[in-house]
């Protein structure tokens, strides 16, 4: 049984939800530090004085998605049922550095306790899940660009074998000073170094469970194929090896290809490559074209572009996107949807 997306979430600046992220693409410059993580007011007012942003933004993506889905009223009836899945890899190094940069400088009386939690890798899911009450399956992945996706298909392999029957993927990247020093010291040039508070989450289910529960589908996930870079292979024979394998494998036409994440910015010469060497493959982009630089958020903020055009489309009709998000370390991770 297939798996589908029953809800999506998306958090900056601009909005929330798909009509945020329509913002979002419009005025990709009107972007910045994010002063509300919880607009919609999900998480209460109390109890949050300690609580890191990347926490709070991922916590809201959270609700945002289990409320599309009308699982919040619901949560206890399936709380043990639930998996919370973050692919976010530096979203809280703001709150890690100054925590340990403030108990070295200024010593250990200095830093409060309440903060240490923010410095731990799992903190966004672990909140979320004593937050809400989900005690299902919590995990974080640090996969940088493609940490999105490597989260979205551990997800998927535990729906398959029956572990959860809902899945929670979200990732954020959270603009800092600090993350723009990180960025400086692997090489990157300028314009890559500036990350913008942003975040997107989607939840998944087995479709089975989605027509039980007569819920709204966005989506179906086709698959996932990832390779590591070895030796003189470049990112785009990655992609290149990606498609011949997909082809072997499941008979394709794809209607459209987005590339994205941190290393894509070298990779722009692949696109005649892939038209000639693939004419199933009908159209070609680079998500960073038409948004900002974004990281770990970048295979989820490709999907929800492609969710987004599923508005537009006539109804009974659908369109196979393959979603590429390439890390500067080079791994290469592809999921083929269809919307």
């Amino acid at each position: 049984m297939e798996t589908v997306i029953i809800g999506v979430g998306f958090l900056s600046p601009s909005g929330v939800g798909l009509e945020g992220f329509q913002k979002h693409l419009e005025n990709p410059a009107d972007t910045g530090k994010l002063n509300n993580c919880d607009p919609q007011g999900y998480l209460g007012n109390t109890g949050l004085k300690f609580v890191g942003s990347s926490t709070l933004m991922y916590s809201n993506l959270a609700y945002q998605c289990l409320a599309e889905a009308t699982l919040l009223n619901r949560i206890d009836q399936v709380a043990s049922r639930i998996g919370l899945y973050d692919g976010s890899e530096l979203a809280n190094i703001e709150e890690a550095l100054l925590f340990d940069l403030t108990a070295k400088v200024e010593g250990s009386d200095y830093v409060s306790p309440m903060k240490a939690p923010n410095t731990l890798a799992n903190a966004s899911a672990s909140f979320m899940g004593i937050k809400a009450g989900i005690t299902g399956v919590n995990m974080s992945v640090s996969g940088g660009s493609t940490g999105f996706f490597q989260a979205l298909d551990i997800a998927d392999l535990h729906l398959n074998m029956g572990i959860t029957d809902f899945a929670l993927v979200a990732s954020v990247d959270s603009s800092s000073i600090y993350q723009e020093a990180i960025y400086r010291g692997m090489g990157m040039n300028e314009e890559d170094q500036k990350i913008n508070s942003v975040g997107v989450g989607v939840l998944i289910a087995k479709k089975d469970k989605a027509q039980e529960l007569e819920l709204a589908i966005y989506g179906r996930l086709n698959g996932a194929w990832a390779l590591q870079k070895t030796g003189n292979k470049s990112s785009s024979d990655l992609i290149f090896d990606i498609l011949g394998e997909l082809k072997k494998v499941h008979p394709f036409s794809i209607d459209k290809m987005v590339i994205t994440g941190l290393g894509a910015s070298t990779e722009k010469a692949i696109i005649q490559k892939i038209k000639n060497g693939f004419p199933e493959v009908l159209n070609v982009t680079f998500f960073r074209e038409e948004m900002e630089i974004c990281d770990s958020t970048s295979g989820g903020l490709a999907l929800l572009q492609a969710l987004l055009q599923r508005q537009k489309m006539p109804t009974g009709k659908s369109e196979k996107y393959l979603l590429v998000a390439i890390d500067p370390l080079g791994y290469v991770y592809s999921f083929l949807v269809t919307i």
